[in-house]
């Protein structure tokens, strides 16, 4: 893989895709550990402007930066509870 990662208990790799970084890059996000029965890990695409974010979300009440509250939401799962 030429790309980098993101925490030490493969949070998440970023990794180029084709032959020049111009091509695109992808994003592999890892589905967090669940430590008790309050955590349900969520995962969301959002949109805003020109810009586009992976959020991951440990627990799904997770308050994310102001900027991405009101952005479209693409893509969306969350873990099933236990």
């Amino acid at each position: 893989m030429m790309g980098f990662r993101i925490g030490n208990e493969r949070f998440a790799d970023v990794e180029k895709i084709g032959g020049h970084s111009r091509d695109g890059f992808m994003v592999t996000a890892y589905c967090m550990r669940s430590f008790d029965k309050y955590s349900q890990h969520k995962v969301e695409v959002r949109k805003k402007e020109r810009e586009v974010a992976l959020i991951t979300y440990r627990f799904n009440d997770a308050e994310i930066p102001e900027y991405w509250r009101d952005a479209e939401v693409l893509f969306s799962w969350t873990e099933e509870k236990k």
